[in-house]
């Protein structure tokens, strides 16, 4: 199977989950905020913009600073948000970290953190859009610059959309064409 990356423009990635599957990965280091508000939170996929259509949602991620999770939050068409899943796997401070998303046609979504599985859920919600861009937050329409400083706090260092839902094996080697790479993470 071949790693290509999806091609995309904008901020969102759209038409999913209709006509094709999805998967994101990145490699980060997580930080958290440091200001000591509880309502911090690291976006991975953000969700600026508007509301979906009628009977739709729109889908992003943060780790909640809070506990150190990483959340799957839905807008729907009257700009309400709630998390659709917290996800089971703690992150540890200025740790390097390789996470990817998978995303079925069906909802199925599955978190793999270093190239090994770590929880999944089914998004029952017909997704209009999926949120990638990292940076502040939108949340009950109120700009989130105050909790993220807008701009996230851990380390940036690469990411990639496909537009097919990769296998284990396809996650595997995501994660290990990172990590056989040292010279590209030392001293960050």
């Amino acid at each position: 199977a071949t790693l290509s990356p999806a091609n995309s423009g904008g901020n969102d990635i759209e038409a999913y989950p209709g006509s094709y599957p999805l998967s994101y990965g990145l490699w980060f280091k997580y930080r958290k905020s440091g200001n000591g508000s509880s309502k911090s939170r690291q976006p991975i996929g953000n969700l600026a913009g508007g509301n979906p259509p009628s009977g739709k949602i729109r889908l992003g991620w943060y780790i909640d600073d809070s506990d150190s999770k990483l959340k799957a939050v839905r807008r729907d068409s009257s700009g309400n948000f709630t998390v659709g899943k917290s996800f089971s796997f703690v992150f540890s401070e200025e740790t390097l970290y390789c996470l990817v998303l998978t995303m079925s046609t069906g909802g199925n979504i599955k978190l793999y953190v270093n190239g090994s599985l770590e929880d999944s859920y089914t998004e029952t919600n017909t997704i209009d859009e999926v949120g990638y861009v990292i940076g502040n937050w939108q949340w009950n329409n109120q700009d989130d610059r105050p909790y993220t400083h807008a701009t996230y706090c851990g380390r940036w260092y690469k990411s990639c959309w496909w537009k097919i839902e990769l296998s284990s094996t396809e996650v595997d080697t995501f994660y290990d064409n990172g990590s056989k790479s040292p010279a590209i993470w030392a001293g960050t």
